[in-house]
C-alpha cells in the first residue's frame, strides 16, 4: 500500500488554498523546510484524521505540530524532527528533516528507532497492517 492509498482512507475536508499556502508559510519558518508531495497531504489532514488500527494512531493538529514545545515539552525543531503522528504511549512518528526519514521518537528518553524513507514501512515495522 501507498501513503496516497493509506491518505485516501481517512474522510478530511481539503484545506482551502489560502490555508495551504498559511499552513506551508508556518512549517516553513517553524521547520525551515517546505513539505510537498506526501508531506503535505499528512499536514493537511492534521487533527482531521485518527487510524482506527491496533494500536491506535492519531494524525496531530497543525497547532500542536507548530507549537509543539508548547504540548509536549521538546523542541522538535530544534532536533530537525516534525512530528506528525501520535502513537501514543509518549511515541510519535516524525520526519527526520535533514535526512529526509521518518522514525519514531520517544519523548520521555529522546530516543529514536524505525527509521525509513517510508512512513508506511514506519507503520510495518510498528506491527500496524497497512
Amino acid at each position: 500500500m501507498t501513503l496516497n492509498e493509506l491518505l485516501k482512507q481517512f474522510q478530511a475536508e481539503p484545506m482551502s488554498p489560502e490555508k495551504t499556502a498559511s499552513l506551508l508559510k508556518i512549517v516553513g519558518e517553524r521547520y525551515g523546510f517546505q513539505p510537498a508531495g506526501d508531506m503535505l497531504t499528512i499536514l493537511e489532514l492534521g487533527g482531521t484524521a485518527a487510524f482506527q488500527a491496533k494500536p491506535p494512531l492519531r494524525f496531530l493538529g497543525l497547532d500542536e505540530i507548530i507549537h509543539a514545545e508548547a504540548y509536549l515539552h521538546v523542541d522538535f525543531a530544534g532536533r530537525g524532527l516534525l512530528p506528525l503522528f501520535d502513537l501514543y504511549e509518549n511515541d510519535f512518528i516524525c520526519y527526520r528533516i535533514q535526512d529526509r526519514q521518518f522514525c519514531v521518537f520517544n519523548i520521555i528518553d529522546y530516543s529514536q528507532f524505525g527509521q525509513s524513507g517510508s512512513v508506511i514501512d514506519v507503520l510495518k515495522k510498528l506491527g500496524y497492517f497497512v
